[in-house]
Parts: structure tokens; sequence; C-alpha cells
């Protein structure tokens, strides 16, 4: 039916769900924190600026991040949370 409220997972469904977003996130945590332990150097972000493969960024709002991927515009940034997509080489 359109518009009517979906149901809650339960029981065995609901336990699956949660196992399978308990391991996603420590995933990401591992990998987050082998990137940064492995990073070199350590910069403050400015879209102004242009940064590097496995750069240590300190973002004013999202924190300590590692650049993952590089384009002439773009960096994919991995942050404790989630990855992003970042401007730079603005200036």
């Amino acid at each position: 039916k359109e518009g009517a409220p979906k149901k809650a997972l339960a029981g065995a469904a609901a336990k699956r769900k949660e196992q399978a977003a308990t391991a996603k996130k420590n995933a990401h945590n591992d990998e987050y924190q082998k990137l940064l332990d492995a990073a070199q150097n350590a910069a403050n972000y400015n879209m102004k600026l242009k940064f590097e493969m496995n750069t240590k960024i300190s973002h004013p709002k999202f924190g300590m991040g590692v650049v993952r991927a590089v384009q002439i515009d773009k960096i994919e940034v991995m942050f404790q949370d989630e990855i992003r997509n970042l401007v730079h080489n603005r200036g």
C-alpha cells in the first residue's frame, strides 16, 4: 500500500541487519586507523591547497582525515565517521 508505514524488522532479520552494520563500521574504523598510522605530513584543510595521497588533513568540521584518492579538483578523504569528497587545488 502506498503511504503505509514500513514494519520494523524483528527477530533474526533485525539481528542480521545490526550485525552487518556493526561489521561495516568496524571495517571502516580499521581502514581509517591503518591510513592514519601510515599517512605522512599533516595539513589544515584549505580548498586552495593541492593535496596528495596519504596526506593527513585536519578539517575544521570533520576532524582528522586521510586522503584516499586524488583527482584534479577533488579529493576523497576518509574521516573517522565516513568518507567525504572535498574540493582542492582551487587556488
